[in-house]
Order: structure tokens, then C-alpha cells, then sequence
């Protein structure tokens, strides 16, 4: 009886430790470019791109809509800040802070509910080589957020 409670104990542990890995892969997958597949604001007709880069350091570059009278504008930094990954048990998390931006569709990107103590906790809810999607709880409600990878 002894032996065979364990054998359970262990298999447990076994079963946590390897999706607290899972957690850990996805983790690795963030650095790089995504564009963000923003449709809280329709009538933002920019693409916003956030770089993750392997220094732990977020840029987001808005590369303005072309118009007639601009057709090739040059894109813009309108953000820098940090982050942090963590695995908090089956969960992947990022945590973006220090945000610097004088850019107020930036922090509605980030949600400014959320930056209230200029850190936001963003669970990864879904991540592979095309698709990330993030989200955090925000004043009673969930914010989230979906990006495909630039290439």
C-alpha cells in the first residue's frame, strides 16, 4: 500500500514538472516580431509591431497606414520597455513593465487599466510559430490580445 501511494506521489510530481515545462517551451517562443491584430480600434488603420527581443527588452513600432499624400511613411518606435517571462505552475506568463511612450494608442494596446502600477501580468494563452495570444484581467472584466509572427 505504502509503495503503491509512491509510485502516485511520484507520477504527480512527474505530471507537474512536465507541463510546468510546456510552460517553459512556450516562454521561449516569444522573442521575435509580432504584429498586432488590433480590433478594439477599427479605425486605427496601423500596424502595430512588438518586438520581444532576446535581451528581455519590448519595442513597438508603428508603421503608419500610406495615403496619398504619404504613400511611403517611415515607421515609428512609439514604445520601449522590459519584460519578463515566467512559468507560474501550467501557466506561461509575461510581464511588461517600464513602458516608456508618449503614445496614448499604445497604452490603450496595453491597457492602461492594466499598467495602473506600470506592470502588467499577461498570461499566455496561446503561442506557436504563427500565433500568440495573451491576456490579462482588467477592472472586472479580461483583456486580451492576438498577434501573428512577422517574418
Amino acid at each position: 500500500m505504502r509503495i503503491r501511494h509512491l509510485f502516485f506521489c511520484a507520477a504527480l510530481v512527474a505530471v507537474a514538472m512536465g507541463l510546468s515545462s510546456c510552460a517553459q517551451t512556450d516562454l521561449s517562443r516569444i522573442e521575435g516580431e509580432w504584429r498586432l491584430f488590433y480590433t478594439n480600434h477599427l479605425n486605427d488603420p496601423n500596424i502595430y509591431i512588438y518586438e520581444f527581443t532576446a535581451d528581455d527588452e519590448l519595442i513597438v513600432t508603428r508603421f503608419p497606414f500610406p495615403t496619398d499624400a504619404n504613400p511611403n511613411p517611415d515607421p515609428q518606435v512609439i514604445g520601449r520597455g522590459k519584460y519578463e517571462r515566467k512559468a507560474e505552475f501550467l501557466d506561461a506568463v509575461i510581464t511588461i513593465y517600464e513602458v516608456i511612450t508618449q503614445n496614448s494608442a499604445l497604452h490603450a494596446q496595453l491597457s492602461s487599466c492594466c499598467m495602473g502600477e506600470e506592470r502588467a501580468d499577461w498570461e499566455i494563452l496561446k503561442i506557436n510559430n504563427e500565433v500568440l495570444q495573451i491576456g490579462t484581467p482588467d477592472a472586472g472584466g479580461y483583456v486580451m490580445r492576438e498577434f501573428t509572427r512577422e517574418n
